[in-house]
């Protein structure tokens, strides 16, 4: 398996456990457990839902892997993070809904740009795993956990730009960026445990 398909299984898995514990927090069946057919459209939903989360949460880092992946084979590094302005540019431009903002384009940017160099140390290191890469890309414990900080950061200002542009009710918005910002640093910080085992 190419260090790529690794790369992108990983995120996939990881987009899929965030957004079925985000889901899962604002499950609420209540007295449609009595009635099957409305449980069984109430989970239907839910699990659309789940579906757009994971898509959500794989868009950026599924346009930076295919950037590191190109500029390790050869593009030059400053061409490829234009091409990806332009590629988020042209997002914008098709917008329609009104969920996509400059502001949002800006910060999803700088989470690419971080995600770009993680993407290619991991590309460039040597492993037959998920776990081998990082642990030689990166070396120490703490070495990964600062990456994670910094990635961490540059998605807060992404969630708080989405929180800003989307309509409707500001709190409940701002809760279920909580839960997703605790969702995914849980998952993270479980893979830093696993990869980084103390032996």
């Amino acid at each position: 398996m190419k260090k790529f398909d690794l790369i992108l299984n990983r995120e996939r898995r990881n987009a899929q456990i965030v957004a079925e514990r985000v889901m899962k927090a604002k499950m609420d069946f209540g007295w449609k457990i009595l009635i099957p057919i409305l449980l069984f459209l109430d989970y239907a939903v839910i699990r659309r839902r789940i579906k757009v989360a994971k898509e959500n949460l794989l868009f950026t880092k599924k346009m930076a892997l295919e950037a590191a992946w190109d500029i390790k084979g050869g593009e030059a590094k400053k061409a490829r993070i234009e091409k990806l302005h332009a590629e988020t540019k042209k997002v914008l431009g098709e917008d329609k809904g009104g969920v996509y903002s400059e502001k949002i384009r800006k910060r999803q940017l700088k989470e690419m740009e971080i995600l770009v160099d993680h993407y290619l140390r991991l590309l460039n290191a040597e492993g037959k795993n998920y776990k081998e890469l990082v642990k030689n890309a990166y070396e120490t414990e703490s070495s990964y956990h600062s990456f994670i900080e910094q990635l961490e950061q540059a998605e807060r200002g992404v969630n708080q730009a989405a929180i800003m542009t989307l309509g409707g009710n500001k709190k409940e918005l701002s809760e279920w960026f909580d839960e997703l910002e605790s969702s995914t640093k849980y998952i993270r910080q479980k893979e830093l445990e696993d990869i980084f085992l103390k032996e």
